[in-house]
């Protein structure tokens, strides 16, 4: 079984890099896979999230 977590985003580039290492740390009972959507930021949530090198993002 894959849990699937849906993090919705928007102009949160002071903050996500910190909610996504906070929500890949945990120890989930199952495998995972974070989606998350920017909609529509105007700030650099998208570079910020460009950056991540992870493949459960």
């Amino acid at each position: 079984m894959k849990l699937s977590i849906l993090m919705p985003v928007y102009n949160e580039e002071e903050r996500i890099a910190d909610a996504l290492k906070q929500a890949l740390a945990v120890d989930y009972p199952c495998e995972i896979e974070l989606v998350v959507v920017d909609d529509g930021s105007r700030d650099g949530t998208a570079e910020v999230l460009g950056r991540v090198d992870d493949a459960r993002l």
